[in-house]
């Protein structure tokens, strides 16, 4: 059973690399490429987890946060000084990390800190809920959901993993789901 599993997540990872691929050629001209390329580091960081350390899925769900933000500041020509902002966004959120390092202990979020990452993941959700990427939004805020809030009891929980196994591939396809859903063919004219 693992094995097929494994494909699966084989198929899914390769059709959301060409769409990550697909978005950055089609916005490789204007200012949402900041809100790519944010996007792809965490996606990036989301793959490479697999569920492994709460420290890493934090940081997938922070840069997922920052590219929502990024979006906000995505007009020209204050694209690039915006990303300034998202940076301080980010080292923001990544702070625990840092003390967790610092103290030698595992990373503790605290209520507070936890409820503005949901609110982040929340704003994000609603910002594109009336658009044509709602679908992959409501993937993304669904593989979050069962992929980095779900209790961890046990690894061999057969509802737990589950609830991971459709996390993930909520996760990994929603880039697939948005490049579907385009409209614009990409171009390198210049």
């Amino acid at each position: 059973m693992a094995g097929w599993i494994g494909w699966v997540y084989f198929f899914v990872l390769l059709i959301s690399a060409l769409a990550f691929a697909r978005a950055m050629i089609a916005n490789w001209r204007t200012p949402l490429l900041y809100s790519v390329i944010w996007a792809l580091l965490g996606w990036t960081v989301a793959c490479v987890v697999i569920i492994t350390s709460p420290g890493f899925q934090f940081v997938a769900l922070t840069l997922f946060g920052c590219a929502s933000v990024a979006v906000m500041g995505a007009r020209n020509p204050n694209a690039a000084a915006w990303q300034f902002v998202v940076c301080g966004l980010a080292g923001v959120l990544l702070l625990p990390l840092i003390e967790s390092s610092v103290r030698d202990r595992p990373v503790d979020l605290s209520e507070v800190r936890s409820a503005f990452v949901w609110g982040l993941s929340a704003f994000a959700s609603l910002n594109y809920l009336f658009t044509r990427l709602a679908f992959p939004t409501i993937l993304l805020a669904v593989g979050g959901t069962l992929t980095f809030y779900i209790p961890k009891l046990t690894a061999v929980d057969p509802v737990v993993s589950f609830g991971h196994f459709v996390g993930l591939l909520c996760l990994w396809s929603a880039p697939a789901v948005a490049s579907a859903g385009s409209v614009d063919a990409p171009t390198w004219a210049p």
